[in-house]
């Protein structure tokens, strides 16, 4: 062709800071090696938002889905849990993790998670569906930061923080431990 395709991935390559090497030798045919920073990585994942704020959780933690009405809560030893098929499942809401003001609209959807050989529910406003991002690293303000494992352009244009989901229920087993030794 007249390489128009090519200059579209060369341009797409070099947003994410890599290289695009092209080499061809008559009768042997053509090399290309596209290359990406290590840092780089694609990950299926699953879009959820608190207020406009839009959080990614990787897909291959994600359990299901709750509807509003299968996630009524109650209490056992100062943990929130949900009866999720007869088993008490501890549960942390995202906007209290993230210290925002509860949601005054009784809308809210629980998101089972596998954190090792746990699950828990992650409680979030709205679930916005799956997306497939490119992994970038934290702004400076969130290094070092629990609970984030990167961040990542969406479909939209905004920013979407990706949850690190071990270090999401760690943190709530540790609220659970002070409350409960406290």
């Amino acid at each position: 062709g007249r390489g128009v395709g090519m200059d579209v991935v060369q341009s797409k390559i070099r947003e994410l800071s890599g290289s695009v090497q092209i080499q061809s030798e008559v009768g042997r045919g053509t090399r290309m090696a596209i290359r990406v920073p290590l840092t780089l990585a694609i990950l299926p994942t699953l879009l959820v938002e608190i207020d406009d704020d839009v959080y990614a959780l990787p897909l291959v933690r994600v359990i299901e889905v709750l509807s509003h009405s299968e996630s009524a809560t109650f209490r056992i030893d100062g943990q929130d849990v949900i009866d999720l098929r007869e088993q008490p499942t501890p549960v942390l809401d995202l906007r209290s993790w993230l210290d925002v003001e509860p949601n005054p609209a009784d809308t809210a959807t629980g998101v089972v998670l596998q954190s090792g050989e746990q699950r828990f529910v992650l409680i979030v406003d709205r679930v916005r569906g799956r997306e497939e991002v490119v992994i970038k690293a934290l702004p400076r303000t969130l290094r070092g930061l629990s609970g984030y494992a990167g961040a990542s352009l969406i479909g939209d244009g905004r920013m979407a923080l990706i949850l690190d989901i071990d270090a999401l229920h760690e943190s709530g087993v540790r609220a659970r431990r002070s409350v409960v030794n406290g």
